[in-house]
């Protein structure tokens, strides 16, 4: 079977060099920055809930927590970058900096895929403004048409006409403009 290659829009990124755990999301989807603020919120909203009851937590809680971040996360970036990232760890666990691990890695991803994200929205505006200004360039050295003036006589009344005479009117109009 053969293969087509194109550009798509898909950057791979790897986690902490292992080429095992390699994280793909598609760059030129517009919608991540507002799904990623969404999804913030919903952090925000759960740290909130959560902020005074975390020894308190069962297990079951516990893992209920890590599959709805898990699947906020994978819902901002539109594909699983939670399995590649945090494999089965639970997502909500501390790491050695104090903060849980989905927040250390959004932490570190995030300024990463919005510098990727710039860089590529200026790739693609240059390409435009390349693009554009070869159109308007050559709109501009194009030749210009001379006026043309259209007489506006009025046209000559045919209501007293037989469809005989109209249909003949008509053919003979066909003729003259070949």
């Amino acid at each position: 079977m053969k293969s087509i290659n194109f550009n798509t829009g898909y950057k791979e990124y790897i986690v902490n060099g292992d080429e095992s755990c390699k994280i793909r999301i598609n760059l030129n989807d517009a919608n991540i920055p507002a799904r990623v603020k969404e999804c913030q919120a919903f952090f925000d909203e759960m740290s909130e809930k959560y902020k005074d009851v975390d020894d308190k937590l069962t297990a079951e809680e516990l893992t209920e927590l890590d599959r709805l971040v898990r699947e906020k996360i994978n819902y901002a970036f539109g594909t699983d970058i939670c399995t590649p990232a945090f494999g089965s760890m639970n997502v909500i666990s501390p790491v050695g900096s104090g903060e849980l691990l989905f927040v250390e890695f959004f932490n570190a991803f995030m300024p990463v895929v919005e510098e990727d994200m710039k860089s590529m929205a200026q790739a693609q505006a240059i390409h435009i403004e390349d693009k554009v200004s070869k159109y308007i360039q050559s709109a501009q050295t194009a030749p210009v048409a001379p006026a043309i003036t259209v007489n506006t006589a009025p046209a000559p009344d045919i209501s007293h006409l037989t469809q005989e005479q109209k249909d003949a009117m008509l053919i003979e109009l066909m003729r003259q403009s070949k």
